[in-house]
C-alpha cells in the first residue's frame, strides 16, 4: 500500500489515498481465479479414480476372477448377478477412506453375494486379504429365510503365496 504523503493527515480522503486503500483491499481480500478450484478437483478426481481402477487390476489378478463368498467365477458386466464381478472394500469407502486404494483391503465378489453383504445378511471376518477372511451368515437377519447358495469362502491366501 502506497504511503500517504507527511502532509496528509491521517483521515485523509483524496483520490490517492482512496485508490491505495481500495487497492490493499482488494489484494487482501483476492479470490483465486475463477474456476481454478474446480480444476484442480477434477484433476485429483481423476487421479483418485486412476488410483482405484489400479488397485481394481491388481485385485481380479490376485482373485483370479473367483468370488471369495461363492467359490463361483465372476465376469465384469455379466447380466447375471451370479456371475457378474464387482469389488468389495473390507472396511466401507467412507469409514476407512485410505484404504480405498490398497488392493490387500479389497475382494472380489459376485454382485449376489455383495447385495447381501452390504445388506448386512452376509457377515465378514477380516480386513486383509492376504490372511484368511470368513463369511457367515447373519442368522438374525436370515431368520424364516432361505439361503440363496452355501458360504465356502474361508479362503486362505498364505497357502495359496
Amino acid at each position: 500500500m502506497a504511503a500517504a504523503p507527511a502532509s496528509h493527515p491521517t483521515a485523509c480522503m483524496c483520490e490517492t489515498c482512496i485508490a491505495s486503500l481500495r487497492s490493499a483491499i482488494q489484494a487482501r481480500n483476492a479470490k483465486p481465479a475463477k474456476g481454478s478450484g474446480r480444476l484442480d478437483r477434477h484433476e485429483q478426481r481423476k487421479t483418485d479414480e486412476k488410483a482405484l481402477l489400479d488397485a481394481y487390476a491388481e485385485v481380479d489378478l490376485r482373485d483370479a476372477s473367483i468370488c471369495w463368498v461363492t467359490g463361483r467365477f465372476t465376469k465384469p458386466g455379466a447380466p447375471d448377478g451370479r456371475v457378474r464381478r464387482e469389488h468389495h472394500h473390507l472396511k466401507g469407502r467412507n469409514v476407512r477412506t485410505e484404504w480405498v486404494t490398497v488392493p490387500k483391503r479389497i475382494i472380489t465378489v459376485c454382485a449376489e453375494a455383495h447385495q447381501l453383504i452390504e445388506g448386512g445378511f452376509i457377515q465378514v471376518e477380516g480386513a486383509d486379504a492376504t490372511r484368511p477372511i470368513f463369511f457367515h451368515w447373519n442368522e438374525s437377519m436370515m431368520r424364516g429365510r432361505k439361503k440363496p447358495f452355501v458360504i465356502i469362502g474361508k479362503r486362505n491366501w498364505s497357502a495359496a503365496s
